[in-house]
């Protein structure tokens, strides 16, 4: 069953994916990264986030408050995971039918990925 998110002026479902790849190597401190991320989740006030983090590449999943830019998530989660590793260029930010594990696990497969395993 979908989520709906109640504003003031707005009711809206669904959700976003931000996901990137390390370029070369493996991602330093996956703890530490996710605890980065769940900062950035906090910080920007993200509703529902769930932040998985494997060898080579993570994957966030929120939905953003409305008055919250595509571009200031993807400018803030950038420059907060500069250390973790060598980021690759390209990144995928995209809307979700859903934020609920199960379509989270089907989007990610239409994109070629495993929930379980990255």
């Amino acid at each position: 069953m979908k989520k709906l998110y109640r504003f003031s002026h707005s009711v809206a479902s669904g959700g976003f994916i931000y996901a990137h790849k390390v370029e070369m190597g493996i991602i330093n401190n996956k703890e530490g990264l996710r605890n980065a991320l769940l900062t950035i989740a906090k910080k920007l006030k993200l509703l529902d986030p769930t932040i998985k983090v494997y060898e080579t590449i993570f994957f966030v999943f929120f939905f953003p408050r409305p008055t919250l830019s595509e571009a200031c998530i993807i400018d803030t989660i950038q420059k907060n995971i500069v250390g973790f590793g060598k980021w690759s260029h390209d990144y995928v930010y995209a809307t979700l039918s859903s934020i609920e594990e199960e379509d989270i696990r089907k989007e990610l497969t239409r994109f070629g990925f495993d929930y379980d395993k990255g």
